[in-house]
C-alpha cells in the first residue's frame, strides 16, 4: 500500500470512528468529538487537561498547590497560570489561543468539557465568568 492509500485509509477510519462517537444513542463524548473536529494533537489536548488541573486548585484553594507546581513545573506552556489567584475566562481564552490553537473557540472547548463531565467545576466557573463579563 502506498503512502498517499495509507493515509487516506487513516482519515477514513478517523471520519468513521467520529461518525460512530457522534451517532451514538447516549452521545457523551463531546469533547472527544471536539479534539477530532479541530485536529488537536495528543499535546495539545494534555495540554488542556493540564491546565484545568492548575485552574481547579486556583477556585478551590487560592493557589496552586505544590503537587501541581511539582507535577507541572517543566512544561513551559503551563508556567503562565502558575499564579495565585482566581482564574478568568479571559486568562483560559488567552492561554487556549497562545499555548493551544488560536482558532479555538473557548467558549465551545469549555461547553464541550462540560458535556462530557471532564473538570465540571472548572468550566462552570470559566463559563460563569465569560457569561458575567459579556
Amino acid at each position: 500500500m502506498e503512502q498517499n492509500e495509507k493515509l487516506d485509509l487513516l482519515e477514513y477510519k478517523v471520519r468513521l470512528i467520529h461518525s460512530i462517537i457522534t451517532s451514538m444513542d447516549d452521545f457523551k463524548h463531546d469533547f472527544f468529538s471536539f479534539i477530532i473536529d479541530h485536529n488537536l494533537t495528543e499535546s495539545q489536548t494534555s495540554l488542556i487537561l493540564k491546565a484545568l488541573s492548575i485552574l481547579k486548585d486556583r477556585i478551590d484553594d487560592g493557589e496552586v498547590l505544590e503537587i501541581t507546581r511539582s507535577l507541572y513545573s517543566g512544561i513551559e506552556e503551563l508556567r503562565i497560570l502558575m499564579i495565585n489567584n482566581k482564574p478568568s475566562f479571559k486568562e483560559f481564552q488567552d492561554f487556549i489561543r497562545l499555548k493551544v490553537d488560536e482558532d479555538i473557540n473557548t467558549e465551545y472547548l469549555l461547553k464541550s468539557l462540560q458535556r462530557q463531565k471532564i473538570n465540571v467545576k472548572v468550566c462552570e466557573f470559566l463559563l460563569e465568568d465569560c457569561k458575567n463579563k459579556s
